[in-house]
């Protein structure tokens, strides 16, 4: 009689295998998830959005194709140490590890390596961490680096630098008080070092690496309330901070802001506000030949040009052929509602002095802002979480650029 049920039992599963050859991905069990609840086997968990809503997460593109989204908080309260990964063929998500550290509003960069270095952060919105893990995409775990940063901090850059190494500017410890020091992640030592001061104290700034191997450091704020209306050099020869460059128009002031190098050596910098109290964006775009600085006290400007929204916490994503897609964020100065509206940047549509709006191309299907967005090698674009009317979300969107198009994922 057991001997029959066994065969019975055998016999029914290798039947659903058979009908069932692929599994359904969805946020439902599908049968392999069953069979492994029956036989106490763990089997790989496939969805169509992410497993976690998500906001203040980061999103990168690793050299197999596939993105890793670790971190960001589900709730505005505490952070995530969850991590995931996108593959985009067949377009699904499944988990993979967790960071050692809960964590939000932290950097992650990719290496030479393969691997992310993931740097702060905080954990509760209020207070900075130091500590810094590595990502494996071949075993899929996190470490922690065998040094951690001189300070805590959040609300800060990473730029990887054409030596290998990151440099890491700004930000705050204390969720109010902006820094000014710097310091470089070295991949040969796994350790952290200081690397002189910034000009001026930053968080919510952007740093932008430039063909010559300097990283142009744009706006942000010192007081947690008026925005810099000031540029500043960092120079990977010397490892120090030079030129502290006024940008064209001093009430240009930048905060919640893009900073995208494009294919011919010029930095557009999009949308933003001016100060934290008022929160009035600007539908404002500045592009600087960063070719023409010196050590002078000019940061080029060659044109001023506008935007079809105003919108901050937005995002700026570059194709190879130079266009620029920026995406949702938030429009209005009495409203923290998300937009759902995009437009394309092209530079090579306009003259060196024309004032112009973008061109729009479709809208996302949700509205939503501090989201990511992410180029993927078959040129669409990710874009993942981030804030939305009714809420942080974990739904996806993908962008074809070829149809001007957006499709979710729920």
């Amino acid at each position: 009689m057991k001997k029959s049920y066994f065969v019975l039992v055998f016999y029914c599963i290798s039947n659903l295998f058979c009908i069932h050859s692929k599994p359904t991905y969805n946020n439902s069990m599908d049968i392999f998830s069953l069979i492994g609840l029956i036989f106490n086997t763990q089997f790989t968990t496939y969805t169509s959005t992410m497993a976690d809503a998500r906001v203040y997460h980061t999103a990168t593109l690793l050299n197999t194709g596939k993105v890793l989204v670790v971190g960001g908080t589900s709730d505005n309260s505490t952070a995530l140490s969850t991590a995931e990964l996108y593959d985009p063929d067949p377009a699904l998500f499944t988990s993979t590890g967790s960071m050692k550290d809960k964590r939000g509003d932290h950097t992650a960069t990719l290496l030479p390596s393969g691997k992310v270095l993931i740097v702060g952060g905080t954990t509760d919105g209020s207070t900075g961490l130091s500590t810094a893990e590595l990502y494996d995409p071949d075993t899929g775990s996190f470490t922690y680096t065998s040094g951690r940063m001189s300070e805590s901090r959040f609300y800060h850059t990473a730029t990887l630098l054409k030596t290998g190494k990151v440099l890491i500017t700004g930000g705050t410890s204390d969720g109010s008080t902006a820094l000014n020091t710097a310091e470089i992640y070295d991949p040969d030592t796994d350790t952290f070092s200081y690397t002189g001061s910034m000009i001026y104290n930053r968080m919510y700034h952007t740093a932008t690496l430039l063909y010559n191997g300097n990283v142009i450091i744009i706006g942000g704020t010192s007081d947690n309330s008026t925005g810099l209306s000031f540029a500043e050099l960092y120079s990977s020869s010397s490892n120090s901070f030079s030129s502290d460059m006024t940008l064209y128009n001093t009430t240009d002031s930048f905060i919640y802001h893009t900073a995208t190098l494009l294919n011919n050596e010029k930095v557009l910098v999009s949308g933003g506000v001016a100060e934290l109290t008022s929160y009035s964006p600007t539908s404002y775009q500045d592009l600087y030949d960063t070719s023409l600085t010196t050590n002078s006290t000019y940061f080029w400007y060659i044109e001023n040009l506008t935007m079809n929204t105003t919108r901050y916490k937005h995002t700026a994503t570059l194709f190879n052929n130079g266009q620029v897609l920026i995406a949702g964020g938030v429009k209005s100065a009495t409203s923290s509602t998300s937009i759902s509206s995009a437009e394309l940047y092209d530079y090579s549509l306009f003259g060196s002095t024309t004032v112009f709006n973008n061109p729009t191309t479709g809208s996302m299907v949700t509205a939503r802002s501090s989201h990511t967005a992410t180029l993927l090698p078959s040129g669409k674009v990710l874009v993942t979480g981030g804030n939305t009317d009714s809420g942080i979300t974990k739904s996806v969107e993908l962008y074809d650029p070829s149809t001007g198009t957006w499709e979710e994922k729920k």
